[in-house]
């Protein structure tokens, strides 16, 4: 759907000549940079078969040269969807517990397991039904 330019700048309350004068005005340095920047972090990100982040993107730049902080190229690589891979959490078996009453059976029980993830524990919580007695581990 076109519109005219007319009235999408009154709507936008910019001038017509503003707005033609932005639209022809070369791009500047630091965006020529950041496109140059984003080809390269693409590069090197690709090489690592997507599993850097930006501090090790950032560092691989550096030992090219390139003169640059580690927040901006965070900054670019979450601007233009570059992400690393998560690592896989190693699935052990986890620790279970069964609280129950020993004294009934066929009754709802909680089931508490303890995974192991990365920076501390995940306590996940099902529901089960015991039939012969309680469950201890």
């Amino acid at each position: 759907m076109e519109y005219n330019v007319t009235r999408l700048c009154q709507t936008l309350e910019v001038s017509p000549s503003g707005y033609y004068a932005w639209r022809d005005r070369p791009e500047n340095t630091r965006a020529k940079c950041n496109r140059q920047l984003v080809r390269k972090i693409s590069l090197f990100h690709k090489a690592s078969r997507k599993i850097y982040g930006s501090p090790r993107i950032h560092q691989d730049l550096v030992d090219t040269g390139e003169q640059i902080g580690v927040n901006r190229v965070a900054r670019l690589m979450m601007k233009h969807g570059i992400q690393s891979k998560m690592a896989k959490s190693l699935s052990l078996q986890p620790t279970r517990r069964i609280l129950c009453n020993q004294r009934q059976t066929g009754l709802n029980v909680t089931l508490m397991s303890k995974c192991r993830i990365r920076h501390g524990y995940r306590i996940l919580l099902l529901s089960q039904r015991v039939r012969d007695g309680c469950l201890a581990t």
